[in-house]
């Protein structure tokens, strides 16, 4: 009987069952989003690992995919990547300035428990332009987040939450591409 438990023991303690590996991962570090055709396009920006495994801080790569919700341009994408896209790690979301199904996105980020609440939030044009922009050296997702680090009109997931539960306007900052630079009118 006390082998029995011992072997039991030890099949239960063998791992994460139907875990995900880091390896089998992308690491999500933007999103951007506009409407095409009534349709999400959904860019992303994914961290490019070393050969350790190891953000390099430098290099991402691109994504996009498109659906009739935010759900299915995920879906697309994935099927674009070399893992399963992972929100955990998101610092920026950039929303297009013609972007207008507002309920839809707030309603997939509020079901989405990965997304942290406190992913900076940013408007602009070309918003797969702003995501490739690499300003001093670093990448756009890196950039507008350390830019908006200590600013007091940074907005993010949860105050654009609120706003829209609340029904009141919210001043998303407006970023704009110049060359190689994020340029914010906040």
């Amino acid at each position: 009987m006390k082998k029995l438990c011992i072997l039991l023991c030890a099949f239960l303690l063998t791992g994460c069952s139907g875990g995900k590996d880091l390896e089998n991962r992308d690491f999500v570090m933007a999103v951007a989003v506009e409407e095409k055709n009534n349709d999400f396009v959904v860019y992303t920006s994914v961290s490019k690992l070393s050969n350790k495994g190891e953000d390099t801080g430098t290099e991402e790569i691109l994504y996009d995919g498109r659906g009739k919700d935010m759900t299915s341009a995920f879906a697309d994408m994935n099927t674009k990547t070399a893992g399963d896209l992972y929100l955990g790690h998101t610092k920026a979301l950039i929303i297009d300035n013609g972007f207008t199904k507002y309920d839809l996105l707030i309603n997939y980020i509020k079901n989405n428990v990965e997304i942290g609440r406190d992913v900076v939030v940013v408007k602009g044009d070309n918003v797969s332009k702003i995501l490739e922009a690499k300003p001093d050296e670093m990448t756009s997702a890196s950039y507008i987040y350390k830019y908006f680090e200590d600013k007091e009109k940074k907005v993010d997931i949860d105050a654009l939450i609120d706003s829209f539960n609340s029904a009141e306007s919210i001043n998303i900052p407006v970023t704009a591409i110049s060359g190689e630079k994020l340029l914010f009118n906040v």
